[in-house]
């Protein structure tokens, strides 16, 4: 899936990736989830966001943090890549400008 926002020209070049993987443990089960993202800058004045969505029932994610405790799935479900461009007008309006580019919403999992 993929939307598009204005933003601010970029000055900058280069390919940029970031990971967070974080478990919150809630006694004999947990919340846990991992996000990798792709940002790749461009010279237009458009903010392009894919996000790569999977089946809910994906495969199962191994060595993860949550470890035994959950199992994790990888993938995002269609049903949760709305909040996600929901959260791109949030974003833009905190930090008051979008740097323009394309960002993947690469992988995911989550127990």
């Amino acid at each position: 899936m993929r939307r598009s926002v204005k933003a601010g020209r970029n000055t900058k070049d280069g390919l940029k990736q970031a990971a967070i993987e974080v478990v919150v443990r809630l006694g004999g089960r947990s919340m846990y989830g991992f996000l990798g993202v792709e940002f790749q800058p461009a010279s237009s004045d458009r903010l392009h966001v894919s996000v790569c969505v999977a089946s809910s029932r994906g495969k199962v994610f191994a060595n993860n943090v949550a470890g035994a405790v959950d199992e994790a799935r990888v993938g995002l479900p269609a049903e949760y890549s709305d909040a996600v461009f929901d959260g791109i007008p949030l974003a833009k309006a905190e930090l008051t400008r979008l740097a323009a580019g394309r960002l993947l919403i690469k992988c995911r999992t989550c127990s």
